[in-house]
């Protein structure tokens, strides 16, 4: 996903390598901040990811318990 945002989507290095990295919103948004990276697109990444977590986490427990 990282290579996506830096080859195709025109994203530099550090945005799209801390937007995908599997961590906490605020470590990496203080971290984006520190490296002098894209703070919003890093931060709308990594929210995106809680939420998706947040909704699918319940369906995926529905789907795999009998």
């Amino acid at each position: 996903m990282s290579y996506y945002l830096y080859r195709c989507r025109g994203w530099d290095l550090t945005s799209s390598l801390l937007a995908v990295a599997p961590a906490g919103l605020t470590p990496l948004t203080a971290i984006a901040v520190e490296m002098n990276a894209d703070v919003s697109k890093v931060t709308i990444m990594q929210l995106v990811q809680v939420v998706l977590v947040v909704l699918l986490a319940p369906v995926q427990g529905i789907l795999l318990l009998p």
